[in-house]
């Protein structure tokens, strides 16, 4: 199929039972084409020692149509003036497997999976990574042709009981992974995830983990109690600025502790007792908009009077990413001189969900101050004004200071 590229021909575009193929009428070699999934992908149709090649430019609408042109443009001018243009990773996949898809193994599947979507796609790619390497061993060097659901199912039971043995850059050589009912779930989805990769590029044709039945897993239902509250803050009390200041901000502000450590002062609006987290830095990949808590608006305003001008709330004197890392060690020294065992960091964001809905907020509430996000609740969370999630937030916070004044208050002189 011939027709002009432009913005609205590609948004256009419907997803059909097969991939197919959209060349530009006007740039011979510039086409899109279409996932039976529905995604869309710029590629520029190249020729490497006598083939054919078609070289992946992006994805849609991540870059744009004006982005993949100048792009296209960009290699065909060096492709006509003798420069040697390298198909991606996946462009060489398909050559591949278009010849041999049944000779193609788990780990070849695995390494054009991570190349071709996880890593351009996914925040979390590193995790795809660990646990094929963790868990996935045992099937990596079969043919993705051969694999039956009963293997899938055998390994899945494997890693839930037993956990996996992996070779690990230590002069042991190995390490025994603990078995765990979440870990062995994540194995089956990652593989059902590149199998579905493997029927978009029509390198196989069935999925043999499609609805394969996982663990149930029971949810996590831990927080600080009103015994718990006033020995945890004691102890908070007694670390370094840094990690105090920290510990408290998840506290008060009911956000992942991955956020609080990037905080940037350019996100802050401490006059309007807010806090805006962008998209690409947020789990559910659409941007936030968080009402601040009294408590975390001054623990705010003191780090700014004390700050150096860096760009970051909690600035790192090393490392690449220039922002505070997780503070591991100053959190169990906390647990350790408050007598609590079993609780996260993450627990904090349950700490203050828990004290939000025992103060009567409504489930709605609840999600925009933690900015959820689910099929069946986001249209529901739009409609909650932020004042609304203020007034429930700093309920909240004002009964936990609560607990802790009446517990210093009983407390022996």
């Amino acid at each position: 199929m011939k027709k002009r590229i432009t913005d609205a021909s590609v948004k256009a575009l419907k997803p059909a039972e097969k991939r197919y193929r959209v060349h530009d009428d006007k740039r011979e070699g510039f086409l899109v084409i279409v996932q039976p999934s529905g995604r869309k992908s710029f590629y520029i149709l190249q020729t490497i020692e006598d083939r054919r090649v078609e070289a992946k430019l992006g994805d849609y609408p991540s870059m744009s149509v004006e982005g993949a042109r100048e792009l296209f443009d960009e290699k065909s001018a060096g492709h006509r003036d003798g420069e040697e243009i390298r198909p991606s990773a996946l462009a060489v996949a398909a050559r591949t497997a278009a010849k041999s898809p049944e000779n193609m193994t788990l780990a070849q599947l695995h390494q054009y999976y991570m190349d071709g979507y996880s890593k351009p796609h996914k925040k979390t790619w590193k995790e795809d990574e660990d646990v094929f390497r963790r868990y996935c061993r045992p099937l990596a060097d079969k043919k993705i042709s051969e694999i039956k659901r009963a293997e899938l199912r055998q390994l899945h039971l494997l890693v839930t009981k037993n956990g996996a043995s992996v070779r690990i850059e230590k002069p042991n050589g190995r390490k025994r992974v603990p078995g765990a009912k979440v870990q062995a779930n994540r194995m089956l989805s990652l593989i059902s995830s590149m199998y579905d990769f493997a029927i978009d590029e029509e390198w196989v044709e069935n999925n043999p983990a499609w609805r394969m039945k996982k663990n149930k897993i029971a949810k996590r239902d831990r927080y600080l109690t009103a015994d718990e509250l006033p020995r945890w803050l004691q102890a908070v009390n007694t670390v370094r600025p840094a990690p105090r200041d920290f510990f408290k901000l998840c506290l008060y502000t009911g956000q992942r502790g991955g956020n609080v450590r990037a905080m940037r002062w350019c996100e802050l609006d401490l006059k309007e007792g807010t806090w805006t987290i962008a998209g690409e830095d947020f789990k559910n990949g659409e941007g936030q908009l968080f009402a601040l808590t009294n408590p975390a608006i001054e623990i705010l305003k003191d780090r700014q009077a004390a700050s150096n001008s860096s760009e970051w709330v909690f600035p790192a004197s090393r490392g690449a990413k220039g922002h505070y890392s997780q503070p591991n060690t100053a959190w169990r020294a906390v647990l350790k001189k408050a007598g609590i065992t079993n609780f996260r960091i993450h627990d904090l964001r349950h700490t203050f969900a828990t004290y939000q809905a025992n103060n009567n907020a409504s489930l709605p509430t609840i999600g925009k101050s933690l900015g959820h996000k689910s099929p069946q609740a986001t249209a529901r969370y739009s409609h909650v004004d932020i004042d609304v999630a203020r007034a429930s937030s700093n309920a909240a916070v004002a009964k936990m200071i609560a607990i802790v004044a009446a517990a210093e208050t009983d407390a022996p002189a």
